[in-house]
């Protein structure tokens, strides 16, 4: 994993327009036509993030072709409380690899030990099952439902609330990020 650079711009908008298709409902910025122009502003924003320390957004590249294969951040930074968001999308081309469950837990272990956090959460639409399995598989706990949690595509809907805290995450392997 690494920061977005604009480089990956052209990659980055071919990635979500791949996506779209397959998109749920919690990807509301996902549209088949998102240009490269849209992703260097979301690199800005990723930039300007990690400057005043409020997320960390990092794309996700296979290591053998360089090629991106998705996204994943720590974001929603609560200094005060030490706790944030986890955030985590694979293209549907490396879906099923065991990247995002890997990606959860490099992204956790970087929040407790590099950000002295103590509490990383995953918040998703109840109805994304894929991304609340891979809570699951990275050992995060279901805490409950949100009612009207989340505001997606012009409505409230209930969002699935799963955490972790330090001594509860599983060791990912083969990943780097910098």
């Amino acid at each position: 994993m690494r920061a977005f650079e604009k480089k990956d711009a052209a990659a980055f908008a071919a990635m979500v327009r791949d996506t779209a298709m397959s998109a749920d409902q919690s990807m509301y910025w996902c549209h088949p036509d998102y240009t490269e122009a849209q992703a260097l502003e979301w690199f800005a924003v990723c930039a300007q993030e990690r400057a005043f320390q409020t997320a960390y957004e990092f794309g996700i590249f296979n290591k053998e072709s360089g090629e991106l294969s998705g996204a994943a951040g720590i974001n929603m930074i609560d200094r005060i409380c030490r706790r944030c968001n986890l955030s985590y999308w694979v293209s549907p081309r490396w879906q099923g690899q065991g990247i995002a469950t890997t990606v959860a837990s490099a992204l956790t272990q970087y929040a407790f030990s590099e950000l002295q956090l103590f509490r990383v959460e995953l918040v998703m639409a109840m109805t994304n099952l894929a991304s609340r399995r891979v809570a699951d598989k990275a050992g995060a706990q279901f805490e409950g439902l949100a009612r009207h949690r989340l505001y997606l595509n012009g409505s409230s809907v209930d969002a699935a609330v799963y955490s972790l805290i330090p001594g509860e995450v599983r060791i990912a392997s083969c990943l780097t990020y910098t």
